[in-house]
Parts: C-alpha cells; sequence; structure tokens
C-alpha cells in the first residue's frame, strides 16, 4: 500500500463511524483488503465510477476530520512519547508496566 493509502486506512479507523457505511466500507475493501475497484463495485452492486466517488468523497471527508479534530495526530504523539518514556532506562520496573498499560489503552483508540 502507498503513504496515501496507508493514511486513508489510518484515518478510517479513528473516523470510519463518522462516514456512510458504504463509503466506510468501500474504504476498508479498497485500503485495508486490497479489492479493486470492479471487485468491490461488483461487491456491493453499484458502478466502478460510483466506488471511485465514495472513495474520493470518503478520503476527503476523512482528511477533513483529522484537519479539524486531529486524532490520528495527538495519539501519534502520545504513542511517540510514551515509547520514548519507557525505552529509556528506569529504576522502578513498576512504571515500565504502567506505560505499557497507557500504551495499549492508546493503541485501541
Amino acid at each position: 500500500m502507498n503513504k496515501i493509502g496507508n493514511e486513508i486506512a489510518i484515518l478510517n479507523d479513528y473516523y470510519g463511524s463518522l462516514l456512510t457505511k458504504l463509503q466506510s466500507d468501500t474504504v476498508r475493501l479498497y485500503y485495508d483488503r486490497d479489492m479493486s475497484m470492479c471487485e468491490i463495485a461488483s461487491e456491493q452492486g453499484i458502478t466502478r465510477m460510483a466506488v471511485k466517488m465514495s472513495l474520493d468523497n470518503a478520503a476527503k471527508k476523512l482528511r477533513n476530520y483529522e484537519d479539524k479534530l486531529s486524532l490520528c495526530k495527538l495519539s501519534g504523539s502520545i504513542l511517540r512519547e510514551l515509547y520514548d518514556l519507557r525505552d529509556k532506562p528506569h529504576e522502578i520496573d513498576e512504571m515500565r508496566i504502567k506505560l505499557d498499560k497507557i500504551i495499549a489503552l492508546v493503541e485501541e483508540l
């Protein structure tokens, strides 16, 4: 998957529930399952052009949500900070355990 495809797939994980079911499903099929537009059109009973329009509209909406809410950017920053803190030597192993729990929670966002 290319960089743009990866971006859209990740944004769909964060904001897919804000799209129509058709848009979110189309994004998942195209970017996560690597199906072609023709395959998706056949599966969904729509035209290839409708698939393309759905993907384009979904990508625009997903980027707009991220521009306004920044959840993906924020969680990435939090994870980087937590990994950095976890990977530094500490005297207290309990801190490492707590950080691993926080990281797991943030990764589930």
